[in-house]
């Protein structure tokens, strides 16, 4: 390789390791979980990643996971998880295991495929598709007592988007290291797993179609730019949206959004 060549990789690789330091640096500068959140998920888009989600519980609180001090932190709406812990799909899942016992990065997507007759792996599988999510990673950073780690989520399975994923693992984990760190020092618990239960809207939960809409809402979308989006008419749309005013119990957009955005 000319020398010229080997210096503009030596170049960009310090200009990549410059811009992470910055970043971890601007992540460690956060007050607030809410502002911790809204700058990662500005820095992950940038990666390549459309969502992610940070968890943390004791080991011993399998079977009741919304005890104190057990965390669940998503960039996403948390009726999913919710709907998993309900139908106790935690405990009967073969991932539950292999998370707590890793220790590097590992392929969510493919990890999912290796267990298609587990129900509960079936339910993840389903949402990744649904979402047309076909590459993640899941980043253990587990001690003793305490499951801790992130999931970050791609869109599209595309070569490039496949490219983009496998390039980016080593400043996912940097990054996702710094925000759990400066996460756990905000009081994570403020967002806990206990309080997914007991909002006026989760005795009937959304559809996965209804919490398309009202994501797409909250991004600020109109009707027909949704209906665009997922496909479908806007008439569609408008009687999904009427669907999800009536089961949270509200009048308007703005006031399901607001509902929505307070529970995520």
């Amino acid at each position: 390789m000319p020398p010229s060549s080997r210096s503009k990789r030596v170049n960009k690789k310090s200009s990549i390791m410059k811009n992470l330091q910055n970043i971890i640096y601007e992540i460690d500068e956060k007050n607030s979980v809410h502002e911790l959140k809204q700058f990662f998920q500005s820095e992950i888009t940038k990666l390549g990643y459309t969502d992610f989600d940070a968890f943390s519980y004791q080991a011993n609180t399998m079977n009741n996971l919304r005890q104190d001090g057990n965390y669940y932190i998503a960039s996403y709406g948390l009726e999913y998880l919710e709907k998993f812990i309900d139908k106790g799909l935690i405990n009967a899942c073969p991932l539950t295991e292999q998370i707590s016992h890793s220790s590097f990065p590992f392929d969510y997507i493919k990890a999912l495929e290796t267990h298609k007759s587990n129900w509960a792996i079936q339910f993840q599988y389903r949402l990744m598709k649904l979402f047309n999510i076909h590459y993640a990673w899941i980043i253990p950073f587990n001690t003793i007592d305490r499951v801790k780690g992130m999931t970050l989520y791609t869109q599209g399975k595309s070569e490039t988007v496949k490219k983009q994923f496998l390039k980016t693992q080593h400043e996912a984990q940097l990054l996702a290291n710094s925000f759990l760190k400066k996460l756990e020092n905000l009081d994570p618990t403020t967002a806990t797993i206990k309080k997914l239960t007991n909002k006026s809207w989760n005795k009937n939960t959304l559809s996965l179609r209804e919490i398309e809409c009202i994501k797409h809402c909250s991004n600020g979308l109109t009707y027909a730019e949704i209906g665009q989006k997922l496909n479908i008419s806007e008439n569609t749309i408008r009687f999904h949206m009427k669907n999800i005013f009536r089961k949270m119990d509200v009048s308007s957009r703005s006031k399901a959004v607001a509902l929505y955005k307070s529970n995520l």
